[in-house]
C-alpha cells in the first residue's frame, strides 16, 4: 500500500483584508488490487447454522502508516438473526418447562 499525501496553504494579507486557505490530499493506493471486504463461514454457537459474516475493509490514512479497518457489515441484523435462531433451539429444547424472552438487563 502506498500513501500520498499533500498539502497546500495560501496567505493574502492586504491593507483591507487577510485570507487564508489550506487544502490536504491524501491518496492510498496498491500495485494489486487491494479486496474490499473478507468473508468468514463460521457457526456462531454449537447447535444452530453456519453464516457468512462479511467485514469490509478500509484503508485509515490519518497517520504516518495506512491501517486496516474491518467493519461488520450488517452487524445488527445479524445479531438480532443468531439471537432469534438461539432463542427458537432453546425453546424447542426447553418446550414449555421456561418461558423464554429476547432483552438486556442491567444489574
Amino acid at each position: 500500500i502506498t500513501v500520498k499525501a499533500s498539502s497546500e496553504s495560501d496567505h493574502t494579507v492586504s491593507e483591507t483584508r487577510a485570507s487564508r486557505s489550506a487544502m490536504d490530499a491524501i491518496e492510498a493506493t496498491s500495485k494489486e488490487t487491494l479486496p474490499t471486504s473478507l468473508i468468514f463461514s463460521a457457526v456462531p454457537f454449537e447447535g444452530l447454522q453456519q453464516r457468512e459474516i462479511i467485514l469490509r475493509i478500509s484503508v485509515i490514512t490519518s497517520g504516518a502508516q495506512p491501517v486496516l479497518k474491518l467493519r461488520w457489515v450488517g452487524e445488527d441484523v445479524q445479531r438480532e438473526e443468531i439471537a432469534q435462531e438461539f432463542k427458537s433451539v432453546l425453546e424447542a429444547k426447553v418446550s414449555d418447562a421456561a418461558q423464554l424472552a429476547l432483552g438486556s438487563f442491567s444489574a
